[in-house]
């Protein structure tokens, strides 16, 4: 295996432990599922433990191919709300020094950090309290030797005090899983990255954010193993059939009052005349030229999948934000895309893969805008290729993300790893 050079250390590839250390480990957000699929990519070159602070008891069990170490010490729910809430406030007050709106290098980062009382109150909190939750892996951490660790979101600075103590010149991988790109350059969280011999991202908006903030070379956009299920394009949704509709999702329930919601009823109203299928977490309604019916009580998995592949276009109102792994979805088979301005899955649609709003109007326009097969079409088969450029193989995110951390050579593991 060769070593890969980061821009403040070398990792050197050279065991075949790693250590992936994550504040919770599941599948159920889009972070837990693109850190897994970072896990099962490393582990087709390593044995992967993965150390979680998760867990009522200390336990040690088999998830597949990884061995997870749940510590039984999570932190108070009430710290990590009030490490978020100061973080939240300080970027909605602009910061004394107005730090986060023009994303300083990384000296003006540190010199903020020293010189802010607000980021002190938060680096002494991540750096404290938080940070005791990890103290339970130090031995966990010596008896498994990792020689490359993996931290998995920015916000864990905390591991750095459990790593000093024990593995002070283990080569150092951070996944932050930005969602929120400001706070991932807020100053207390810097000594991660400041450590790190690299980052792996899965959007160019984290890259371009943590590259403005620490320079060049620290960051890789690996991107993600996708792929359409061609066995949904056999046939469509029984009770759309082949009508031409447009599918809306909203990410709430159907009673909620979240805009999302309130925007799923406005276009329903103005496109009355049109197919439109809605999607909340708790139902799927279709109203066909006005008629509304309720063909099933909601529409996830592969059914959800279907719906994408044969609509016209696919309205994301609440997009994830880490990847907007549902946009993703619906470009790869070929099906544009519409979002809200300033999210995530913007970043898919500026790729050429739809169109995006920012007040009510601009969504009504894009949607009418996308009943016209000219453009949908044009847009569908332009987010296919982005999408399949960038996210749609399996080898090359394997690959990918083996390079950014050092574990080149032969694969240990022959099978894909990913899971939906």
């Amino acid at each position: 295996m060769t070593a890969v050079a980061g821009a403040r250390g070398t990792l050197r590839g050279n065991g075949p432990t790693v250590a992936v250390l994550a504040r919770t480990w599941s599948t159920q957000s889009e972070a837990g599922w693109a850190l897994r699929q970072v896990a099962g990519a490393i582990a087709c070159f390593a044995d992967v433990h993965v150390i979680t602070p998760q867990g009522k008891h200390p336990a040690r069990r088999a998830d597949g191919v990884f061995t997870v170490h749940e510590l039984g010490s999570a932190p108070d729910p009430a710290l990590e709300a009030r490490r978020d809430v100061l973080v939240d406030a300080v970027l909605a007050a602009g910061g004394s020094q107005d730090f986060m709106r023009r994303v300083a290098p990384l000296e003006l980062v540190t010199s903020a950090r020293s010189d802010d009382p607000a980021v002190r109150v938060v680096e002494a909190l991540v750096t404290g309290e938080l940070a005791a939750c990890w103290e339970p892996g130090i031995g966990v951490l010596s008896e498994i030797g990792p020689q490359v660790v993996v931290v998995a979101d920015y916000r864990q600075v905390g591991t750095l005090r459990m790593l000093d103590q024990l593995h002070p010149e283990v080569p150092l991988a951070v996944v932050p899983l930005g969602t929120d790109l400001d706070a991932m350059v807020f100053p207390a969280f810097a000594p991660l990255f400041e450590r790190a011999a690299a980052a792996l991202v899965f959007t160019e908006s984290e890259l371009h954010t943590l590259e403005r903030a620490y320079g060049d070379g620290l960051v890789r956009n690996v991107g993600l193993p996708m792929s359409a299920n061609r066995g949904v394009l056999r046939e469509p949704n029984a009770y759309l059939r082949e009508r031409d509709y447009v599918l809306v999702l909203t990410g709430t329930s159907q009673e909620s009052a979240e805009r999302s919601a309130a925007l799923a009823r406005l276009l329903c109203a103005r496109f009355a005349r049109q197919n439109v299928a809605v999607v909340t977490t708790s139902s799927f309604t279709v109203s066909l030229n006005g008629i509304a019916g309720r063909p099933q009580p909601a529409a996830a998995g592969s059914d959800l999948l279907r719906l994408m592949a044969w609509a016209r276009a696919m309205v994301d109102l609440r997009p994830g934000r880490l990847l907007a792994r549902r946009c993703l979805e619906s470009l790869l088979y070929s099906t544009p895309i519409v979002v809200p301005a300033a999210s995530r899955a913007q970043e898919h649609a500026l790729a050429g893969g739809g169109l995006w709003f920012e007040q009510p109007s601009e969504l009504l326009w894009c949607v009418e805008a996308m009943l016209d097969p000219r453009l949908s079409d044009k847009l569908g088969v332009q987010g296919r290729h982005y999408a399949e450029m960038r996210y749609g193989s399996t080898d090359s995110f394997v690959e990918n993300v083996a390079s950014a951390i050092g574990l080149r050579g032969e694969r240990r593991q022959e099978r894909s790893h990913a899971e939906s």
